[in-house]
């Protein structure tokens, strides 16, 4: 694990122990050990299947909106990261199916993050997050991998479609 990143397990009352891939800023969010289920089945066992998630931002509460919004469509967010050398952490450890992935962050960005994730985990799909609808952005999001660049102010709506698209193409990959 790279300087300055720790795994730590915490108490959740009522709950199983939480993991949190903490840094030195302290910018984690906890991974809730019980939405590990196997990859691509639901929990309660119905025949409909859903990704799972890892959202990469690196202010709190965008991850935490983006956590609730994708919840709220039945997705399971299984882990959380403030940064790309986090999102790297996580994403290895966890396998999510999909990557919610911040363009712009302090540390490693999320060009840098997706282009680590993409070659080490071809299967995972990266949807980019950003506020600006650059051209240079999204070629640089696509040159590194990303499978769709979302616009964070466009609609709820929007953004669980493109989670789906992506969801549905790792399950295509080789």
């Amino acid at each position: 694990m790279p300087p300055g990143l720790r795994l730590k397990e915490t108490p959740w009352p009522g709950r199983q122990p939480r993991v949190v891939l903490q840094d030195d800023l302290d910018r984690a969010r906890p991974v809730d050990p019980t939405d590990s289920a196997p990859r691509n089945q639901p929990e309660d066992g119905s025949a409909q299947a859903r990704p799972t998630v890892l959202v990469v931002d690196d202010v709190p509460e965008t991850r935490e909106l983006l956590r609730f919004l994708l919840q709220d469509e039945g997705i399971p967010v299984v882990g959380e990261a403030g940064n790309g050398r986090q999102a790297i952490e996580l994403a290895q450890s966890l396998r999510p199916d999909v990557v919610l992935m911040d363009m712009m962050m302090p540390d490693m960005d999320g060009v840098a993050a997706t282009r680590a994730i993409t070659e080490a985990m071809p299967s995972t799909k990266i949807v980019m997050l950003s506020y600006c609808d650059d051209p240079k952005l999204r070629e640089a999001a696509f040159t590194a991998g990303a499978f769709d660049y979302f616009i964070k102010d466009q609609s709820t709506a929007g953004l669980s479609g493109a989670v789906m698209d992506a969801w549905f193409a790792s399950r295509h990959t080789a």
